[in-house]
């Protein structure tokens, strides 16, 4: 399943690297939701980012999360929410 979002930036040395979003809290907790309510194994994480500044352009960033990464990383911002 696609997990799409959509970012705008100034500059596309901003836009995150598809190993940043293996660990990026919204591609976790939205990977999670949609894992749990749709019994899935992975799910693609694809940020769509627009430059606001200059000649328009995109580009897409895009990585595949499976269940047990989301998993391992959402027990983790757990225990952070959970201390703060």
């Amino acid at each position: 399943m696609l997990m799409l979002d959509h970012k705008s930036t100034s500059s596309f040395r901003w836009i995150k690297k598809p190993i940043e979003l293996l660990v990026d809290t919204q591609a976790i907790i939205y990977g999670k939701f949609l894992c749990e309510k749709h019994n899935l194994t992975e799910v693609e994480a694809r940020w769509v980012y627009y430059k606001t500044k200059g000649k328009p352009a995109s580009k897409k960033v895009s990585v595949r999360l499976s269940k047990e990464a989301i998993d391992f990383a959402y027990l983790k911002l757990n225990k952070l929410g959970l201390e703060l």
